[in-house]
């Protein structure tokens, strides 16, 4: 099973080298809740494999728990997590991918095979569901945001739909916690 694969996987840094803002966190998040809805979209991941994940890498923390409760699928405002919570979201995801690299590579695998035929992804049966499934649960979560001050959500083009897919994929290698805090760390960065 992947948690055991993962059992000697470096676990990303407990911190960022600058401490984000609150509009970086929720940049982070968004980000986070983005890749996790595009997973769900395309692998259909039940409760109990979440609930293993979580419990693996966060033990009985509160910020463990309360992620068991808001995931899969984001339920609640997005943009609420503090770094602990960025952190213990981005191994989940990364730890998840890893559950379903198999069926990542397939999906990626078919993009790139698709468009050397001269043809659009999103018409094969795989990559349609994904597309009609996430693109359901962004417009779900976008109506979460509300009349909050977070960040705006940018409408998803096809070709993102299908960069999400190549990120996850790149992320569910062994090193892929650390890969997933590397670009989150980016955002963080002064310019």
């Amino acid at each position: 099973m992947v948690l055991t694969q993962f059992a000697s996987s470096p676990a990303p840094p407990q911190s960022f080298a600058v401490a984000p803002n609150r509009q970086q966190l929720r940049q982070m998040n968004c980000y986070l809740d983005q890749l996790l809805l595009a997973l769900v979209a395309l692998t259909d991941v039940d409760e109990d494999t979440w609930t293993a994940i979580l419990e693996k890498i966060s033990s009985s923390t509160t910020t463990g728990q309360s992620l068991t409760r808001k995931y899969p699928i984001p339920a609640v405002a997005p943009g609420q997590l503090d770094v602990e919570g960025i952190r213990l979201l981005a191994m989940a995801i990364a730890y998840l991918g890893a559950h379903y690299q198999e069926l990542l590579r397939r999906s990626v695998s078919l993009v790139e095979q698709t468009k050397e035929q001269g043809k659009n992804p999103l018409q094969t049966v795989l990559l349609s569901e994904y597309a009609r499934k996430f693109t359901s649960a962004w417009q779900a979560y976008g109506e979460k945001q509300g009349g909050e001050a977070h960040i705006p959500l940018a409408p998803i083009t096809s070709d993102r739909l299908l960069s999400l897919l190549t990120e996850l994929f790149f992320f569910s290698s062994q090193d892929g916690p650390r890969r997933l805090w590397g670009v989150l760390a980016t955002m963080v960065s002064p310019a």
